[in-house]
């Protein structure tokens, strides 16, 4: 993905990306929600230092994992706008 980082998963199901776009925790979670169709953990849910991070959990069927991550993928261009 664009500018997104992503941590090596380390004995755990739970993913946790932060998207660099500048963008606080919320609206991405709602622009995820929205445009994707995809329901993440908005990352200030977890402290301050959370925000523009979001929560993926990824204990699922690889189908439905790639198929998660397609839609979070093709979501970028409109969160690449909203950065601007």
């Amino acid at each position: 993905m664009a500018d997104v980082t992503i941590p090596k998963l380390e004995g755990t199901y739970l993913k946790f990306q932060k998207f660099n776009y500048g963008i606080d925790s919320e609206k991405l979670y709602a622009l995820f929600k929205e445009e994707a169709k995809v329901a993440l953990s908005a990352g200030n849910h977890f402290g301050k230092e959370g925000e523009g991070h979001m929560r993926i959990l990824t204990a699922t069927s690889k189908g439905i994992m790639n198929e998660a991550l397609d839609r979070i993928e093709r979501s970028i261009s409109k969160l690449e706008k909203l950065a601007k």
